[in-house]
């Protein structure tokens, strides 16, 4: 079946002689023509990182927070925390059936960003935590926070636990600092990745 050339320079008639999903007639049309599929890709990619800045522009602090929490310090949390166990019940990767969505681990915070907003971007404070022990449920939270502080204190020493569980000034993060933390975790995942 006759196709036309995608080379514009060209666009004769031909027929697939190499496979079926040749593009253009010949090796000097397909070569004009990867340049300028390249072009294209390139001119899209310039245009999604315009759009991506832009959107940026309008993001308030609460966006810039949950983004933070949500895409560069829960990531940099469960990076560094790879190897370890659950810090509550002590389960390792294997030792949890994998669930059907959202993985199976979370970076579970010791005081709570509810009870403790200004330690929501601690590192001391967060953990890599399997998503039963996150969301325990009223039966079993108080023995998981429990079993959170020991293993915390044998992780960290009582002293920095001590340090967490004292009062701390309150923090309001402003729209530039949260954008610096999110490069901060963003990098600091890239290059513990990169040491695997």
């Amino acid at each position: 079946m006759a196709r036309r050339c995608k080379n514009k320079e060209c666009k004769k008639p031909y027929e697939p002689t190499f496979n079926s999903l040749q593009e253009t007639c010949s090796i000097p049309c397909a070569i004009i023509w990867s340049r300028t599929k390249a072009g294209i890709k390139n001119a899209e990619k310039i245009k999604r990182n315009a759009n991506k800045e832009r959107r940026a522009e309008f993001k308030t602090a609460a966006d810039w927070t949950q983004d933070v929490q949500k895409r560069s310090f829960n990531p940099y949390i469960r990076e560094r925390d790879k190897p370890e166990p659950c810090i509550s019940c002590g389960l390792y990767d294997h030792e949890i059936p994998t669930p059907h969505r959202g993985g199976k681990w979370d970076a579970g915070h010791y005081r709570t960003v509810g009870a403790a907003p200004e330690l929501r971007f601690e590192v001391l404070n967060c953990n890599k935590q399997c998503k039963g022990c996150n969301n325990p449920g009223p039966n079993r939270a108080e023995r998981v926070a429990r079993q959170y502080r020991i293993n915390l204190i044998k992780k960290i020493g009582l002293a920095k636990v001590e340090w967490l569980e004292g009062p701390h000034k309150a923090k309001h993060y402003d729209k530039e600092t949260l954008i610096e933390l999110h490069k901060k975790y963003r990098s600091m995942t890239k290059q513990l990745k990169k040491s695997e």
